[in-house]
């Protein structure tokens, strides 16, 4: 499964109306864990799958008037990472990706030119820790 639901908005925590930290929340943090639960069980049932857990740089460095945003892309990577933990052992395979910014042109480009499906194109980029590098996807 590949979980690529998330909203940038972006303000000063001050000055940022709370209920787009809300919106944020609900969008990046908890359709991400609804998305896991709807397949997580199967998979465990049948000891194996890929959840792809789309992120940001934003989960793993801060940037200025991104504070909500980074608080809820810092919990996708939290949560990428115990639920890896908790399903090793089953063969289920939880992967994040986090890209920094890019023009999407240069994805489809690469796609194109490669002649990869999506789903192939992540597996090839992931290494070893079950993380792509930003630099790799670009």
């Amino acid at each position: 499964m590949i979980n690529n639901a998330g909203m940038m908005l972006l303000g000063q925590i001050d000055t940022q109306p709370a209920e787009e930290f809300k919106t944020m929340f609900d969008i990046n943090v908890i359709a991400l864990l609804n998305g896991m639960q709807a397949v997580l069980a199967l998979m465990k049932a049948r000891n194996t799958g890929t959840i792809i857990n789309i992120s940001s740089i934003a989960g793993r460095k801060t940037f200025g008037a991104h504070a909500a945003y980074c608080g809820t892309k810092f919990a996708v990577h939290a949560i990428t990472e115990n639920v890896r933990e908790e399903v090793a052992m089953l063969d289920v395979r939880v992967i994040i990706i986090a890209p920094y910014y890019l023009d999407k042109s240069v994805i489809y480009l690469y796609l194109i030119i490669c002649e990869l499906n999506i789903p192939a194109f992540i597996i090839l980029l992931c290494d070893r820790n079950n993380e792509i590098p930003c630099l790799l996807i670009g």
